[in-house]
């Protein structure tokens, strides 16, 4: 598969069957980096981080590939959810569940080898995410 076909398997697995049946398709040492420039390392961690914000969020993506190379893929397109659960941020801070919608511009950027994904980069307003959780931001603890 080219990457445009593994990106298109991902996000389609993801929606019809979740990140549980993502495995086959992420490299063991994959690199996940967050929106809030956190990296996640490996397969496992990726997933599993994957899972529990889905799971906090209930997230629905819609996004669409809007340039593709050989190995990379970038997506844009909007996230939308209900923030109902806890959420642990790749930082390890913990935001109880507020009941609040959320609607998000999101940027994907995929690179892709040997027919798995390899590594991920997302990128959004996470000041905007957080104004719609009501989660205040102060300056930055010393």
């Amino acid at each position: 598969m080219n990457a445009r076909e593994v990106v298109d398997v991902v996000y389609r697995t993801l929606s019809e069957k979740g990140v549980d049946a993502l495995a086959e398709l992420v490299a063991p040492d994959v690199t996940f980096v967050a929106a809030d420039g956190a990296r996640i390392e490996g397969r496992e961690k990726a997933l599993d981080y994957l899972r529990r914000e889905r799971a906090a969020l209930n997230l629905v993506e819609d996004v669409s590939i809007v340039a593709e190379g050989e190995s990379v893929v970038v997506l844009e397109g909007v996230v939308r959810g209900k923030h109902d659960a806890e959420l642990t941020l790749p930082s390890g801070r913990h935001l109880p569940a507020t009941g609040r919608e959320i609607s998000l511009e999101l940027v994907v950027v995929a690179r892709v080898a040997n027919g798995r994904i390899t590594h991920v980069r997302r990128y959004y307003d996470r000041l905007g995410l957080m104004a719609q959780l009501g989660i205040a931001l102060g300056p930055p603890s010393a």
